[in-house]
């Protein structure tokens, strides 16, 4: 509500403006305009009061929204933030396994390599040139072959233990059906009973982790 001392102004106010306007010589050549009453001015005035407090409650209004609008935003970025946090820690758990596994996969395709090179020199170590007329330098080759293939298993050998693999199978050593295979018998009495005597295909383990079985050949049990 407008307040009594607020009124009186307005009032003195309008009647300083038509005081001026009478005075003006451009508005004495229009002619002679009629004065609005002060009760078309009060509603004038009381219907921009109105217009306000109705643009202020929608100003206000908006506001609310824009505040809801930004808790859900700020309530969906806090939940995708934790969501990617969360990714990311099981992508950085993640790592390991994955690494180990792929060191795993190079590993035995080195073990592979290893088998073969080994099974190569144990062929060449069987091999002889007999005969008088055999070349020298054929025999000169045979031996620098089987020295080139032992080197190459010695290789391999030493990279596999810097990786901490060890072979599984010794010639003596009793059988563990949990890293070896039996694939034949053996009657040698210079071994005990259940102990391995001939070993065909090494076996490797990772620390704990069998990577390859060994195939051997055992003593036969009393």
């Amino acid at each position: 509500m407008i307040d009594d001392t607020t009124k009186e102004q307005l009032v003195t106010d309008f009647r300083a403006w038509l005081d001026e306007l009478n005075q003006d010589p451009v508005a004495q050549l229009n002619g002679d305009a009629p004065a609005p009453d002060l009760f078309s001015f009060y509603g004038e005035l009381a219907a921009l009061r109105q217009e306000i407090s109705m643009q202020t409650r929608g100003v206000h209004r908006n506001a609310q929204d824009m505040t809801a609008i930004l808790g859900d935003l700020k309530g969906s970025l806090t939940s995708q933030s934790s969501a990617i946090e969360n990714a990311a820690r099981e992508v950085k758990a993640q790592v390991p396994q994955a690494r180990t596994q792929g060191e795993d996969a190079v590993l035995l395709e080195l073990i592979r390599l290893r088998e073969a090179f080994a099974d190569n020199a144990e062929h060449f170590a069987t091999q002889k040139l007999h005969g008088f007329f055999t070349p020298k330098a054929d025999r000169d080759l045979l031996i620098q072959q089987q020295q080139h293939l032992n080197l190459l298993v010695k290789k391999a050998d030493d990279a596999l233990r810097r990786f901490d693999v060890t072979p599984v199978a010794s010639v003596g050593e009793p059988f563990d059906a949990t890293t070896m295979r039996a694939i034949a018998v053996s009657d040698n009495n210079d071994s005990p009973p259940g102990a391995v005597t001939k070993i065909f295909s090494q076996g490797f383990r990772r620390n704990q982790k069998i990577l390859t079985t060994a195939e051997v050949e055992v003593r036969k049990q009393a």
